[in-house]
């Protein structure tokens, strides 16, 4: 269901860019499972990948940096726009639908980044006021789009990462029996316990 903030709905939430890198490597994985063949290197890469979204879905936020696309209905009524992915690098459009019906991008002079509050928000800029939009019930009337999540896997805290091994190792560990079980939806207790500081309330979309 959509939530409301400041009078604004916010519609949708989506990626629309796929990480560059993982934040743990194949090599990396192979040592913390002690795994000195190559038979098993594209099973584990995909596990790689599945691990890392599950961690994504622990913490309710990206590890590695992609683009995200929010939308709204419309501008809200505080000078402040919540922006759900963290940590957020940069805001590369904000863009609008005018009374005319015509889609406008907004001048990046208009608004700055306050990226250290949590969640992350964009700010107008001293003086600037939110453009008229154009609203339509159940339309998307504001787009913003930004990039989200650590720059690199250097910059992935240490306790994530040991998550995602943990729960890497206990789905390749346990291949044959949770293929088909329900634990193979179950990330060991440790993993949760890690990630447990870092997880953030999804507070819209």
């Amino acid at each position: 269901m959509p939530s409301i903030v400041d009078g604004a709905v916010y519609l949708s939430h989506a990626a629309i860019s796929a990480p560059a890198s993982e934040p743990v490597t194949l090599a990396e994985a192979k040592a913390h499972s002690n795994i000195i063949h190559a038979d098993d290197d594209a099973v584990i890469t995909a596990q790689l990948v599945a691990a890392r979204d599950y961690i994504e879905a622990l913490i309710k936020a990206p590890l590695m940096q992609r683009s995200y696309r929010l939308r709204l209905d419309r501008f809200p009524s505080a000078n402040a726009l919540m922006l759900p992915g963290w940590p957020v690098q940069s805001i590369t459009a904000v863009r609008y639908i005018d009374p005319t019906n015509t889609q406008q991008t907004m001048s990046s002079t208009l608004y700055a980044l306050d990226a250290d509050s949590s969640p992350a928000r964009l700010t107008l800029a001293r003086g600037a006021a939110w453009p008229a939009v154009g609203i339509e019930a159940g339309l998307w009337g504001v787009e913003v789009e930004y990039v989200a999540g650590y720059t690199n896997a250097a910059a992935v805290p240490q306790p994530l990462k040991q998550a995602l091994l943990l729960v890497f190792g206990h789905w390749y560990d346990n291949a044959r029996e949770t293929a088909v079980a329900d634990n193979l939806r179950e990330a060991p207790h440790a993993a949760e316990t890690l990630c447990r500081t870092f997880t953030r309330t999804r507070w819209v979309v």
